[in-house]
């Protein structure tokens, strides 16, 4: 966020010193799909980076539906003389996780009952990455969410991951259970081929939980159970680890109108809207609340969190009845987020 604050301030300049529209500016320069990122080589944290080709970047009807929808190009006025109001915008662009670098292993097993249980090393630090995992094995392997268990974070009884950082849960993680859900799919429609003396290429797997074949079919309670048994091949499981080199790149554009009073130095922010592309989001009301956790952090980063230092350096407000936070009652009037959808080529289902 600091980066980009940066970044962005100093473009806002620049479009003024120039006398253009600021969205002019950021239309001339932004990424778009099919663009190539060659910066990217540079940041390869010990090793050189991999260029980047952008294969999915919803920026366009971002900036389009921000622009309509907060009215860009009208000034606004306000009834007290002593109250400017501006309207500012921002694009934004972050990884998913790091290529080349991150490597995420998945492990599932099909229990006794016939339901899933999902053995993921990424932890969910608040971001809804269990429900993700949940959602992607489920759907895989065609089968309810509630028949669907995850265990995560643990490191005595879940397999690597690099971790829950760099926004790399669905990419990463994501892809691991996906391709681990996908190697215990092979194995199911294995063993019912010899339960059910079919060939493999005759069997599907279908909702909910049922290998269908032209003679008959099996649930995957049946076919745990004969697995299990004394005569059957012992547990399913499938494994799998994702490595790569390709990356899913999402994108926003942010919108704000905002008060200032001249005379007693208030500052309102009025209206925030705010359009990302996270590719296919596997899990909307998560992703939706963390855009309004970040975008709430990110007010708070730029008008109240200020940490204060005596002569000695020692911190004056070091707990949250002194440090200025954002509360509930700070938030914007018009306060809205909205998906751009795009389908990425490498991200689990396309989510990114």
């Amino acid at each position: 966020p600091q980066g980009s604050f940066a970044l962005q301030t100093a473009l806002a300049e620049l479009a003024d010193e120039l006398n253009v529209s600021h969205a002019e500016l950021l239309e001339k320069n932004r990424v778009r799909e099919g663009s190539v990122l060659e910066i990217l080589k540079c940041l390869g944290e010990g090793q050189e980076g991999a260029v980047v080709k952008v294969d999915s970047c919803g920026l366009d009807e971002a900036i389009d539906r921000g622009l309509k929808s907060i009215n860009y190009g009208e000034k606004a006025e306000s009834d007290d003389p002593n109250v400017k109001i501006g309207k500012g915008m921002v694009i934004v662009q972050q990884g998913s996780g790091l290529p080349g670098l991150d490597q995420s292993n998945a492990r599932i097993t099909l229990v006794s009952d016939g339901s899933l249980i999902v053995h993921t090393g990424g932890a969910d630090i608040g971001t809804g990455l269990d429900t993700v995992c949940a959602k992607i094995a489920a759907e895989t392997l065609c089968v309810e969410m509630d028949k669907t268990t995850v265990i995560s974070g643990s490191t005595d009884n879940t397999p690597f991951d690099t971790g829950a950082y760099a926004s790399s849960g669905t990419y990463f993680s994501g892809n691991a259970v996906k391709k681990a859900a996908e190697n215990l799919k092979e194995s199911i429609l294995k063993r019912a081929s010899e339960i059910m003396k079919e060939p493999e290429e005759d069997l599907t797997i279908e909702f909910p939980g049922i290998v269908k074949g032209k003679k008959g079919e099996k649930s995957f309670y049946e076919i745990a159970h004969n697995s299990e048994s004394g005569v059957g091949g012992g547990q399913l499981v499938g494994h799998a680890s994702y490595t790569t080199h390709d990356t899913a790149l999402p994108y926003g554009a942010h919108f704000c109108q905002v008060a200032v009073n001249e005379r007693t130095g208030e500052i309102k922010v009025q209206k925030y809207h705010a359009y990302m592309d996270c590719g296919t989001p596997i899990n909307p009301e998560m992703a939706e609340g963390q855009v309004y956790g970040g975008v709430l952090k990110s007010i708070g980063h730029t008008l109240w969190e200020e940490m204060k230092m005596d002569e000695n350096g020692v911190c004056l407000n070091p707990d949250l009845k002194s440090y200025g936070v954002p509360m509930i009652g700070d938030i914007p009037e018009d306060f809205k987020v909205e998906f751009i959808a795009t389908d990425d080529p490498y991200g689990p289902y396309g989510g990114k």
